[in-house]
């Protein structure tokens, strides 16, 4: 852990926060002079509190230093906005009612704004949602506020997005998209980016899979996906195949109509182990932490970085952040040497015939 001490006091500036270092660091206790400010600022730069709690220790990621910092982020994002609007008490906001909290996040979606008083980008809300969303998860509270007692705070949200969104504040990162060829495609099985190889080719696998047969264009649609959204049915020949239903946002919306936005089948016409049923069952079902296979827990997961042979677990027990989402693409791109990687994205596989409707239909 970086430290600097000011003179005149023993003042700690966390500056960056690692699972590697031992719980004795994590844990250094941080004084600072009578009178001055529990955290500091620079321009256009987010506050750096001095003081050391509980909830930082929640922010702690064993997977991704990344996602600790992101989630550090996200707090001193909330602590702020509460000591500027008078809200001291909700700073740890673990301890407040989940009905309480979704009337502040109303109020927080809204008013939040950086240091300078400018807004967040559309993709820097999202982040600060998941922000706060893992860190009640990791403190046990027994709910998400991506869940149907928030509906009237994700509203809000929504609206405010809507409103970045027309004011050229997305975020998203304007590209020529560019289109892989057959020949690309075919090299990426060759080499071993896609495939059942090992966590990172499955799923870089099933990425490709869902954005051609699914109708999944855009990393929003691919980081919102959950377990339960995809759904492994039969169709009235008794044949098996999975659907994207979207069911869990679709009950969130009481919405009692069951849509069907894509559909995957066998196809072993090259071989099972590039049959798209067979890859997306083995990240499904095969490979995935059994706590991971409730509806409501994310479907993109973060890859190993070390499994054996004889290792049935490829994935933690954690959702993929949205960087690493992003990249997936990028990196087969890159894989197979072609230029101008960052352009390629989730439509620039080859295109495939797909089918809409109401599961009743099939």
């Amino acid at each position: 852990m970086l430290c600097q001490e000011a003179q005149g006091g023993r003042i700690t500036l966390f500056k960056s926060l690692h699972p590697a270092y031992s719980q004795s660091r994590v844990h250094m206790s941080v004084q600072r002079e009578k009178g001055q400010q529990a955290y500091s600022t620079k321009l256009n730069r987010f506050p750096i509190f001095h003081f050391h709690d509980d909830l930082k220790d929640l922010c702690i990621s064993a997977v991704s230093s990344n996602t600790t910092k992101a989630t550090l982020y996200a707090l001193n994002v909330w602590r702020y906005w509460c000591m500027t609007r008078g809200l001291k008490d909700c700073m740890d906001f673990t301890k407040v009612p989940a009905v309480k909290l979704n009337e502040l996040l109303e109020d927080f979606y809204v008013t939040v704004k950086k240091t300078d008083g400018s807004d967040f980008l559309a993709t820097s809300l999202h982040a600060i949602r998941r922000g706060l969303d893992r860190i009640l998860k990791n403190a046990g509270a027994g709910f998400s506020i991506t869940s149907s007692v928030f509906n009237s705070s994700s509203q809000k949200l929504k609206e405010k997005l809507r409103l970045l969104n027309k004011a050229g504040m997305s975020g998203s990162r304007s590209r020529n998209i560019v289109y892989f060829s057959l020949a690309d495609e075919e090299e990426m099985w060759r080499i071993g980016c896609l495939g059942d190889d090992g966590p990172v080719p499955l799923l870089s696998s099933v990425v490709k899979y869902n954005s051609q047969f699914l109708n999944m264009r855009t990393l929003q649609e691919h980081a919102d996906l959950m377990f339960g959204d995809i759904e492994l049915l039969k169709d009235a020949n008794n044949r098996p195949f999975f659907a994207r239903t979207d069911s869990v946002k679709r009950d969130k919306q009481a919405n009692p109509n069951k849509m069907c936005y894509g559909q995957v089948y066998h196809e072993h016409s090259k071989g099972h182990r590039r049959c798209p049923y067979c890859l997306l069952y083995k990240y499904m079902y095969t490979y995935r932490p059994p706590t991971q296979m409730e509806v409501n827990a994310p479907f993109y997961l973060t890859a190993r970085k070390e499994v054996g042979s004889t290792d049935n677990i490829w994935y933690e027990e954690q959702r993929m952040g949205l960087r690493s989402l992003r990249g997936v693409v990028p990196k087969l791109a890159k894989r197979v040497k072609l230029d101008q990687c960052d352009n390629y994205t989730f439509v620039s596989f080859t295109q495939t015939f797909r089918k809409f409707g109401p599961l009743s239909n099939y």
